[in-house]
């Protein structure tokens, strides 16, 4: 029996839960049929700890503090999560290490307490802190899911807490750690009760799967028990009615859900600018998630307008690493596009519909290759040179539809002339887009589009905001009546 589990205890459970994960990623992919059924939650949930193994890796040992190591791992952690139970479980892992007093102001508490251990009565807290943020990170939290098994864990883990007080006993960690597991189990069977799309499936939640594994290692790391559970040992992991939701053409995905996932990482948000994103997201998609602290945040969202949630996000802080999944993979209509775009999210967002993305325009290949491009002079072939060309040039491709419309494109360095641009042609304006460069002054941005809006409902005109670099401050696609 382990009395306090330590930092390098915690490690452990990191490199067994990753272990654990791996060897169930197909069990867990298969019984991936909510949010999305694209089979690759236990994908997911392996990749974002093998982020955080690789940080541990990376740490220096001559330079090592409890404070800095935590803040390491958790900063890979939340930058690499994959996919919504990826990006929950990163929330959930820093709200779990929070409660430890891991990034409090003072630095000597972090070090007190880490070296000191966790004992029961800590793990018991470090358990609802966790369920609290994964909890907190989502913007509308569903019953039947890793949410779920997440409280009821920490709500095991407190009761067996509670019960060793009540008895005059000290609330021991391999008791608190089991009841969390055995909280985990009871919920996890409990999900298709709670959740139509499992029950109609056959199938518990693949998150809350996945998060009883994690909280199975803590409970063995937790007792002193060496080695990881035979297969057979898992018989609380209903195998035989999984299914698998990939055909052999890709994944199978319901028609009446967004057709993409956006995710990203957005540096210096607060909590309260954080809390706003969520429900900005929430306008434009589902399955929203903004997990993070300490300056760092992981996006997720499905929505049919990826463009615009990238904007939402660029609005809040700084955004990297972006990428957008079409579910249904590629279209047919759009494999013969070359797009060549300066914005990363345009480029991901042209590759998710099936285009091929180039750094640099030249002359097509054949006489079938349509290049769109944003910049410079377009080569033979090229069917736009300004970014809402492109943009509805992509969109007419992807759907089938080719306007009649055509667009006035107006291009401004400063405010001062896209203030101009907007007096004189927005008269008779049906559909304007306006893309304002993503690194434009905020107040500035703010005062313009507050015009913009003004200008826009004062012509009757439908108004598109998108925050895309287009290689102007201000650049504006003008359809007219």
């Amino acid at each position: 029996m382990t009395t306090t589990l330590t930092l390098a205890s915690l490690a452990r459970v990191l490199v067994a839960a990753r272990a654990e994960l791996a060897a169930s990623e197909t069990i867990l992919n298969s019984l991936n049929v909510y949010p999305v059924p694209d089979g690759d939650t236990g994908t997911n949930m392996r990749a974002t700890l093998e982020a955080g193994l690789r940080a541990v890796e990376e740490l220096d040992p001559g330079a090592r503090t409890a404070r800095s190591d935590l803040r390491q791992v958790l900063g890979a952690i939340t930058r690499e999560a994959q996919g919504n139970s990826g990006v929950i479980l990163s929330e959930y892992v820093r709200g779990f290490v929070g409660a430890l007093g891991a990034l409090p102001v003072d630095p000597d508490g972090v070090d007190e307490a880490v070296a000191l251990g966790l004992d029961g009565d800590a793990l018991a807290r470090a358990l609802h802190s966790g369920a609290s943020s994964a909890r907190g990170a989502v913007d509308n939290p569903v019953e039947g899911t890793m949410l779920s098994v997440a409280e009821a864990a920490a709500v095991a883990a407190s009761h067996a807490r509670s019960e060793a007080v009540h008895s005059g006993e000290t609330p021991q960690v391999d008791d608190v750690a089991q009841a969390a597991f055995d909280g985990a189990k009871l919920a996890l069977s409990r999900s298709p009760q709670q959740l139509a799309v499992l029950a109609e499936a056959g199938v518990v939640d693949a998150g809350g799967a996945g998060l009883a594994i994690v909280l199975e290692c803590l409970s063995r790391v937790a007792s002193g028990r060496h080695g990881l559970p035979r297969a057979s040992e898992r018989s609380w992991l209903p195998r035989a009615e999984a299914r698998s939701v990939r055909s052999e053409g890709g994944c199978q995905v319901t028609s009446d859900g967004p057709a993409f996932e956006v995710m990203g990482v957005i540096e210096g948000l607060t909590d309260e600018v954080a809390a706003s994103l969520r429900s900005r997201l929430t306008e434009v998609g589902d399955s929203v998630v903004v997990a993070g602290g300490d300056g760092i945040h992981r996006l997720h969202v499905h929505t049919d307008l990826p463009l615009v949630a990238v904007s939402h996000a660029r609005d809040a802080g700084s955004v990297d690493n972006i990428a957008v999944t079409r579910f249904a993979g590629g279209l047919d209509t759009v494999s013969d596009v070359v797009v060549v775009a300066q914005d990363e999210a345009v480029q991901r967002y042209a590759h998710s519909l099936g285009a091929a993305v180039s750094e640099r325009i030249a002359e097509p290949d054949n006489g079938s290759t349509l290049v769109l491009a944003d910049r410079g002079t377009p080569g033979d072939g090229a069917r736009s040179h300004s970014l809402v060309t492109l943009l509805a040039g992509l969109d007419a491709v992807a759907t089938g539809f080719d306007a009649d419309e055509e667009i006035e494109v107006l291009q401004a360095g400063t405010w001062r002339a896209a203030r101009d641009l907007v007096r004189s042609h927005f008269e008779g304006a049906e559909v304007v887009t306006a893309c304002i460069a993503p690194d434009a002054e905020p107040a500035a941005a703010e005062q313009f589009v507050t015009f913009l809006e003004t200008e826009a409902e004062r012509v009757g005109a439908e108004l598109d905001l998108l925050r895309l670099r287009s290689g102007f401050l201000v650049q504006l696609g003008v359809i007219h009546e």
